[in-house]
């Protein structure tokens, strides 16, 4: 699965400064990553960079490589609301959070989605 944020800058956009959330933290970017891409237009996203073995690619940090900023900060902030308990008025089927779809909008209309 692609990963669209680091575990460290999801800790840091979320202030978490502690490691005993890592594992549910890793399996929310999963889950978030996999959400932006789903909002984005599905497998017709093409973000990260990857190997000649199909494998994503990561700098030193930790850092997805080829992966834009504003979908960086969308996911963390996804995982974010994913981690605090969302509101259940949040939840909607095949909607994510406002603050997350007002960030990604900007993608969404440079891409001729909205």
């Amino acid at each position: 699965m692609i990963r669209l944020a680091s575990l460290a800058r999801v800790k840091a956009w979320n202030r978490v400064v502690h490691d005993f959330d890592d594992a549910m933290l890793d399996m929310a970017i999963l889950a978030a990553s996999a959400a932006v891409i789903d909002y984005l237009g599905g497998s017709e996203v093409t973000l990260g960079e990857f190997d000649s073995d199909g494998d994503q690619v990561f700098d030193m940090a930790g850092n997805p490589l080829g992966v834009p900023e504003l979908e960086q900060a969308a996911t963390a902030m996804l995982v974010g609301k994913l981690y605090d308990g969302m509101d259940a008025k949040e939840l909607d089927y095949g909607r994510l959070p406002y603050e997350v779809t007002a960030m990604l909008y900007i993608r969404r209309r440079e891409m001729g989605l909205a």
